[in-house]
C-alpha cells in the first residue's frame, strides 16, 4: 500500500506540473482524497498530522466542491478535540474543533435545516450530499456510544436515525424500489416522516446530475445495519437508566429488540446478495459480536443469573469473533476494542445487581 500511495503522489505531481492544461480539478480532488485518507488512518504521527493539514487546506479552497468540503470537515471533526496545530512539510495549520463544527453547521443549515429526522425533506437539488451527511450523522452517533445521561443518549439515537433515514433515501436513488421490498419494517418506521411517506409512494423520477451512491444493495444493507447496531447499543445505555421503571423499561426493551432484529436482518441480506461488498464495509459485521454478548448479559441479568463470572462472556466474545471474522474473510484490528467494552458492561450489570 505504501508503494501504491507513493505512485499516486508521483502521478498527482506529474499531472499537475506537466499536463496542467488537461488536468481537471475533480481528478486533483480524487487523488488528494485517496492520499489523505490513507495517511488519515496512519499510526505515524507525522503522516497523520500531514493528512489532517491536507484535508483542512483542501476543504478551505474556494473551488472545492461542497461534497468534498463536507467529507474533509467530517473526517477532521471525527479525530479532533479542542484546538491543535498540525505540521505539513515546512508549514503549520491550526485547526479548532469549534471552527470546523461551525463550518459543518453552516452546510447543514443549507442542506436542511431540520431538528429531527421526522422533519427532513430532500429536493433533488440536495441529493448530492445525502450520503455524505448520512456518514456525518453516523460518525456523530458513534461519538455518543459512551453517553450515560438521557439527553446525551437520546441525541445519539437521533443522529443514528438520521443516518439510517438518509441511507435509505440513497438506496432508493441508487437502485429503485426493489431492495426496499426486502426491508418493509424499516421502511414502515421511516414513513413517520411525512415527506418520506409521500416520496416513497411516488414513482421515482429520473435523477439528473450526480449524487454519491452505493456500489450495490449489499453494501447499502451492511452500512445501514451498522447504524441500527449503534442505535441498539445506545438504547441499551438508556435501559440501564430506567431498569426499575416498569413501563419505561418495557418500551425501551421493545425498541432494543426491534433494532437488534433489523441489524441482523440487514446483515443477512448483505451477505446473501450477488453483489457482495468487497470495499471493506464487511468489517463492521464484527460489531454484532459486542451486541450479541451484551444482549446475553442482559438476558442473564433479567433471569437472576448475574453475576456469574466475566470469563464466560469473554470466551463468548472470542468464539463469536472467530465466527464473524471467518464470515467476512479477514481479521479486523478494531476487533480488539470489543473485550474492553464487554468488561465495562459487565461492571455496570454487576453494580446494578448489587443495588
Amino acid at each position: 500500500i505504501d508503494s501504491a500511495i507513493n505512485e499516486l503522489i508521483l502521478t498527482k505531481d506529474f499531472l499537475g506540473n506537466r499536463h496542467r492544461d488537461e488536468y481537471d480539478g475533480k481528478t486533483d480532488l480524487l487523488l488528494d482524497k485517496l492520499i489523505s485518507h490513507y495517511y488519515y488512518g496512519s499510526k505515524d504521527k507525522k503522516l497523520f498530522d500531514g493528512s489532517m493539514a491536507s484535508l483542512f487546506e483542501l476543504a478551505e479552497r474556494r473551488s472545492t466542491s461542497p461534497w468534498y468540503k463536507l467529507f474533509a470537515y467530517d473526517h477532521i471533526l471525527n479525530r479532533l478535540e479542542g484546538s491543535k496545530i498540525y505540521s505539513r512539510g515546512t508549514g503549520t495549520v491550526q485547526i479548532t474543533y469549534d471552527d470546523v463544527k461551525r463550518k459543518i453547521d453552516t452546510m447543514e443549515s443549507d442542506f436542511g435545516p431540520f431538528k429531527s429526522w421526522k422533519d427532513i425533506k430532500i429536493p433533488p437539488s440536495r441529493y448530492e450530499l445525502c450520503l455524505r451527511f448520512a456518514h456525518y450523522y453516523g460518525h456523530r452517533g458513534n461519538k455518543s456510544l459512551g453517553e450515560t445521561t438521557d439527553d446525551g443518549i437520546i441525541s445519539g439515537i437521533e443522529f443514528f436515525t438520521k443516518a439510517i433515514f438518509l441511507r435509505f433515501v440513497v438506496l432508493r436513488l441508487s437502485f429503485g424500489d426493489g431492495p426496499l421490498v426486502k426491508v418493509d419494517d424499516s421502511v414502515s418506521e421511516l414513513k413517520r416522516n411525512i415527506w418520506f411517506e409521500k416520496w416513497i409512494n411516488r414513482r421515482l423520477p429520473r435523477v439528473k446530475g450526480s449524487h454519491e451512491g452505493f456500489v450495490g444493495p449489499s453494501q447499502a444493507f451492511g452500512d445501514i445495519a451498522q447504524q441500527y447496531c449503534g442505535r441498539c447499543q445506545l438504547r441499551l445505555n438508556l435501559l440501564n437508566n430506567h431498569f426499575n421503571t416498569k413501563t419505561k423499561r418495557q418500551d425501551i426493551l421493545r425498541a432494543v429488540q426491534s433494532d437488534r432484529e433489523k441489524t441482523f436482518q440487514l446483515w443477512d441480506l448483505a451477505f446473501k446478495g450477488d453483489d457482495l461488498d468487497f470495499s471493506g464495509g464487511l468489517k463492521y459485521y464484527v460489531y454484532t459480536v459486542s451486541l450479541e454478548v451484551r444482549m446475553k448479559m442482559l438476558e442473564d441479568f433479567e433471569n437472576g443469573k448475574f453475576p456469574g463470572g466475566v470469563d464466560k462472556y469473554l470466551k463468548l466474545v472470542r468464539d463469536k469473533l472467530e465466527d464473524a471474522e471467518a464470515k467476512i474473510g479477514f481479521h479486523y484490528e478494531q476487533s480488539a476494542t470489543i473485550e474492553p467494552r464487554v468488561l465495562k458492561w459487565y461492571g455496570e450489570y454487576e453494580s446494578m445487581s448489587e443495588r
